[in-house]
């Protein structure tokens, strides 16, 4: 029997890139944690293996897990954002082309949010992936410039929304003393 508790999926989604590259096999995993975070006698498990490269999970509120899967080499095929029943198993495609959409979480009236990255088609924006799997830019600038690359968002319970906007992707050189800059929309004001 599958038992899904809000943290069981949270930790289980940390380990989900590592899962899905097949760098961590489920199997040999120990799952340990504090009896608040983790239930006694959890496992881990393989959930999908079909993807190139996948993270970003967020849970729905219709109950499935949502998480970005890029193809490998990035340029296959377009970046899509998957969604996984944990209900019945069954993996399938919420949007067939997410924009390089990475971080995702969803605001507490169910809209799916997302970071868009740069490389390959990526609209650098943070957008709403609505129910039908099409894209609407919520802000793509601050003061008159394009982001670099969003990345990561968290929602906080106030509806403000902060996102990392880095600067290492695209026809840039890897940079790695680049400084990631936090962005936030709060009451209709952008960003800094």
């Amino acid at each position: 029997m599958r038992v899904v508790t809000p943290m069981l999926a949270v930790v289980t989604s940390l380990l989900w890139t590592g899962l899905m590259a097949g760098l961590l096999p489920a199997q040999d995993l120990v799952v340990r944690g504090g009896k608040g975070i983790i239930p006694e006698g959890a496992m881990l498990e393989t959930l999908w293996e079909e993807g190139g490269f996948t993270e970003g999970a967020a849970a729905g509120p219709d109950g499935l897990m949502y998480f970005s899967d890029f193809a490998q080499p990035f340029d296959a095929r377009p970046a899509r954002v998957m969604k996984f029943n944990p209900a019945t198993g069954a993996t399938g495609i919420h949007a067939p082309d997410s924009k390089m959409a990475n971080g995702l979480m969803f605001t507490r009236d169910g809209r799916l949010i997302a970071c868009t990255a740069s490389p390959l088609g990526g609209q650098r924006a943070l957008v709403e992936i609505r129910a039908d799997g099409t894209l609407s830019p919520i802000v793509e600038r601050y003061q008159g410039k394009r982001f670099n690359s969003p990345n990561d968002i968290v929602i906080h319970p106030d509806g403000s929304i902060y996102f990392t906007d880095r600067s290492t992707w695209g026809r840039r050189r890897w940079n790695w003393t680049v400084t990631t800059s936090i962005g936030w929309i709060r009451k209709g004001r952008c960003c800094g």
